[in-house]
């Protein structure tokens, strides 16, 4: 099938369909997750037909609920614990050390977060005053660092 004809349409008819219908010793054969890593596939590879300015070749505006895209329910999300958090900060060695001045668990709303004063950059050559040089990195159990 050319890459001008996928759409849509065609995706839920040739990927999504066949992907749910399909049966393996009675049982649906791929998850909505692993539907859901397919169709998202197809999408970057129609993404990556470009023209010689980098714009797409076959733009389309993908709508999942016209294609019947399943619900992805009930996922495991592991994340760490504080104590698992400050386990592996305190146990990291070489470049991955951080120079932790200060930690603390901070319980907020519903959620917890371990926040880290760290000292500024070592290798910097001049001196700046203590107070810029430090940031706060926030892990929490949700989310992604954000120095």
């Amino acid at each position: 099938m050319p890459l001008s004809s996928v759409n849509n349409l065609t995706v839920k008819d040739c990927v999504i369909a066949k992907m749910a219908a399909e049966l393996k010793d009675g049982a649906p054969r791929f998850s909505p997750k692993s539907i859901t890593n397919y169709v998202q596939i197809v999408k970057m590879v129609v993404a990556s037909a470009v023209d010689e300015k980098g714009e797409e070749i076959y733009p389309v505006k993908w709508k999942n609920d016209f294609m019947d895209l399943p619900v992805i329910e009930g996922q495991n999300k592991p994340s760490f614990t504080a104590e698992e958090i400050t386990t592996i900060l305190s146990e990291a060695e070489g470049q991955y050390q951080l120079p932790l001045r200060s930690a603390c668990w901070n319980r907020s709303a519903d959620r917890g977060s371990l926040c880290a004063a760290s000292g500024g950059h070592s290798r910097r050559s001049h001196s700046r005053p203590a107070q810029s040089l430090e940031r706060k990195a926030v892990f929490s159990q949700d989310e992604e660092c954000h120095p």
